[in-house]
């Protein structure tokens, strides 16, 4: 029975141990269904475990075969349902499913930079995952009984999210797997520790079999000590693939004025390049544009706005082979555009994260470890900010040569397009009001876009001063729109948050303009280059560099050509040789019960709305199955697809409880039967239930019973060898009198009383059971053999029964027929 609280306790140990690690993966992915399915697979193989050591049914070896059979049937039921059988039994179709679906998320874990919100799956890797760590620590733990060893899945599960990070990974939350395996080692230590013999006191060599509460807290203390000691050294000591890619992010300088371009904040990093006394030279460019004015090279993405600053958002990028994704996202086949090549040469002032280069970009040939966000293009290292210095790469993009015609009076705002538009509930009612006034009479997107552009840039409104404090959140934004007077930072944050609202997706672009042309036909980009813009989404030329900031920046911004505002008298703008003027708004959709508006499209009127996907669209909660192809339905929450395999776990569960509470039934039924009166009195169906009682408790812990035998040769053999100790040894005796009294003697027999004669009964069967050992009890309590016997008897008496029924009716039969 020790052993047994010990496996237990030691199973429950390795259980929090799992879970405690477990939770380091929230630093790698986002949600918590991931964590819930691995939770419950850790519960289950910990359940299993449990139950298979506690029957001694099966070897050590051979329960990790069982788990992972479990974790099987658990997974199936989610990842699998449609090929499962009945749902959620895997078959040899639900394995093909689950492999394919493991062999993608592989795919997708090694092309993709955490931290991501994770997929279906990558939901099963991880699940298989945290599973497989929790049956090598279960088997170490409480089936080897090896427990140091046990920390070492929990230090391969830590080490994981401590090499992915870009960052690594805070030291501080070793402290979690640590301290799960702390409760490892002080439980498993403490158990040993009570079965080391028997300890001699101090005085007088008076032995005792119990070790005092200081020596156990001695124990605990220099185990503790010791592991976190190691959550110390452990963390410095693990492996790290970068320095940081997202973590710092953007282009920026030493603060001490030295020649090194360090990566800190995007736009404070920008501005102490604006600010710098010494300009220094970053890049040499040579490209084929034939508009290299226009050139502007394009580092890093702001895409959120919480109103406190703009900042990239949480991004999941991806390896790549060159090839970028499709840039050209939202652009209309109508507007021309030419390929340019450009090679970048870096010096070696510049550090960044962030690859600098000309949008939109198609193609990136460069050395080294990078990743690209498909949302941006952005393209980041994954060796850290020096990975960049002193490297040539180039880059094909191509120039866009847009109309004022070519945008859509209509703006359709998808999923993709839906974040660009948010802002926060308590932005000051003073940035609504003045982006709506300026851009009153305005009647499309780009009219709007082009207002809001030319009032930052009229020198009757702002002046450019880089003597203005920094910041993007909406404080700052509201004392620029006072004071009237910053920098490209202010400006970009700026119109990107009225264009907002009003109704056009906008985000902030930190990088460099053009530089400075050479005689060589190259371009010279220094710190003094360092420039931010607000882009805005336009409905059929996609995302689109606009330029509030006044020409007299140091950067010399400049408006594309195309956005340049209408020249008086009817004079032709934009493209030299076109006389298109700013787009003619479509009409808008009617309004009314009778006529709703069209589902695909946005009144331009800035009622935003989101569009009813298309019939051959396959858009969430929808998904692609993998296998056809086929846009299916999406499927039911996966703790609803659990119900079945639920319903029938639920099933056999009843069904396993079924022996044992019959026994408990039966044991109950025969003690209220004692002491009924009978053909002898009262003490007749005592003592026989209670020898009957007995037999089936001797017949459960695997005893030999021979009916044969009297009541006195049955009780020398059960107290023979040391069976029994000297109160059951008392208790045996008193039943055995009893019973040969009521059958050889009744006259003379008195019954002890029922709660004396189940008392005797149960303290024999307690040392029997000791005997027989924990395999035996258990066996007894879930599957007691007598029960077997009972059924035989009852089914022999049955049997008899019918057949002397069956012989009474012939024999009538004879009688009436005579």
């Amino acid at each position: 029975m020790k052993d047994l609280r010990t496996s237990l306790k030691l199973t429950f140990a390795a259980l929090v141990a799992c879970l405690l690690t477990t939770g380091l993966l929230y630093s790698v992915f986002d949600g918590n269904e991931w964590f819930a399915r691995s939770a419950g697979a850790v519960v289950l193989v910990a359940g299993i475990g449990a139950l298979c050591r506690a029957t001694l049914l099966i070897p050590a070896l051979l329960v990790p075969l069982i788990q992972a059979a479990a974790v099987l049937v658990y997974v199936s039921p989610t990842y699998a349902s449609d090929d499962a059988n009945s749902g959620w039994l895997p078959g040899r179709a639900a394995l093909d499913t689950l492999r394919d679906r493991l062999d993608a998320g592989f795919t997708e874990i090694d092309t993709v930079t955490p931290p991501l919100t994770p997929s279906e799956q990558v939901t099963l890797v991880v699940v298989v995952g945290v599973a497989l760590m929790a049956i090598l620590v279960d088997l170490l733990a409480a089936g080897l009984r090896q427990t140091a060893l046990a920390g070492l899945p929990l230090l391969v599960l830590y080490v994981v999210p401590a090499a992915v990070l870009p960052n690594g990974m805070d030291g501080a939350l070793f402290l979690l797997p640590a301290g799960g395996y702390l409760l490892l080692l002080i439980t498993d230590s403490r158990e040993r520790l009570l079965r080391w013999g028997v300890a001699v006191s101090g005085r007088g060599g008076e032995a005792r079999t119990t070790r005092s509460a200081g020596e156990l807290g001695q124990m605990t203390r220099r185990i503790g000590v010791t592991v976190l000691s190691m959550s110390i050294v452990i963390p410095a000591l693990a492996p790290r693939l970068s320095d940081g890619a997202f973590g710092a992010g953007g282009i920026g300088n030493d603060p001490d004025g030295g020649g090194t371009i360090s990566t800190l904040n995007p736009l404070v990093s920008m501005r102490r390049d604006l600010v710098r006394p010494q300009d220094l030279d970053l890049m040499t460019v040579r490209t084929n544009s034939l508009d290299a004015g226009e050139l502007y090279l394009r580092a890093v993405t702001l895409d959120t706005f919480d109103g406190e600053e703009w900042r990239a958002g949480r991004r999941e990028v991806r390896r790549f082979d060159a090839n970028l994704p499709d840039p050209k996202a939202g652009l209309s086949d109508t507007v021309p555009n030419v390929p340019v090549e450009t090679s970048v040469q870096v010096l070696g002032n510049l550090q960044s994260d962030y690859v600098p280069m000309p949008f939109p970009a198609t193609r990136l040939e460069i050395e080294g470890g990078w990743r690209v966000d498909p949302l941006t293009n952005n393209v980041v290292s994954h060796n850290g900010p020096e990975q960049i210095t002193g490297m040539t790469y180039s880059v094909d993009s191509v120039d866009l040569d847009p109309r004022p015609t070519d945008v859509t009076a209509a703006l359709s705002i998808d999923p993709y397009l839906a974040p660009y538009l948010e802002l926060p509930e308590d932005l000051p009612q003073r940035v609504k009001d003045l982006a709506e006034r300026v851009t009153k009479g305005t009647d499309t997107i780009l009219a709007r876009a082009i207002a809001l552009q030319q009032w930052f840039r009229d020198p009757d409104e702002f002046a450019y001063d880089l003597r203005q404090r920094p910041g993007t959140g909406k404080d700052a934004i509201l004392a620029f729109l006072e004071d009237r007077r910053g920098y490209c930072e202010q400006f970009a944050s700026t119109m990107a948050v009225m264009a907002r609202h009003l109704k056009i997706p906008a985000r902030v672009n930190v990088g460099f303009t053009p530089g400075s042309p050479n005689p060589d036909g190259t371009r010279t980009v220094s710190a003094h280059d360092a420039h931010a813009w607000p882009e805005l989404w336009m409905p059929g030329v996609g995302w689109t560099r606009f330029e509030p900031t006044p020409g007299s920046a140091a950067s010399n911004p400049d408006v594309p050509n195309w956005l340049s505002p209408k020249p008086p008298d009817g004079q032709t703008g934009g493209n030299e040789g076109e006389n298109e003027t700013e787009a003619t708004p479509s009409p808008e959709p009617p309004t009314g019960a009778t006529a709703p508006p069209d589902p695909a499209t946005v009144n331009p009127g800035l009622e935003g709305v989101l569009p009813l996907p298309a019939e051959d669209t396959c858009l969430p909660p929808k998904y692609v199955d993998a296998k056809t192809d086929e846009c299916r339905d999406p499927l039911d929450p996966w703790y609803q697809r659990w119900w079945k395999a639920g319903a029938t776990g639920g099933l056999l569960l009843l069904l396993l409880l079924v022996p044992p509470l019959a026994r408990v039934a039966v044991r109950r039924r025969r003690w209220a039967l004692v002491g009924t009166p009978g053909a002898a009195g009262a003490t007749g169906p005592a003592a026989e239930w209670t020898w009957v009682e007995l037999r089936d408790s001797a017949i459960d812990l695997g005893y030999i019973w021979p009916e044969a035998r009297t009541p006195r040769q049955t009780s020398a053999e059960l107290a023979g060898d040391g069976k029994l100790g000297p109160n059951s040894s008392d208790a045996l005796a008193m039943i055995t009198q009893f019973v040969e009294r009521v059958r050889y003697a009744p006259g003379d027999a008195v019954s002890p009383g029922r709660d004396q004669l189940r008392g005797a009964v149960d303290e024999v069967r307690r040392d029997l059971g000791n005997t027989a050992g924990r395999k035996r009890r258990i066996q007894a309590l879930l599957w007691p053999r007598s029960l077997g016997t009972l059924l035989g008897r009852v089914a022999m008496q049955t049997r008899t029964k019918s057949v002397a029924a069956r012989q009474s009716v012939l024999r009538t039969l004879r009688l009436r027929r005579a």
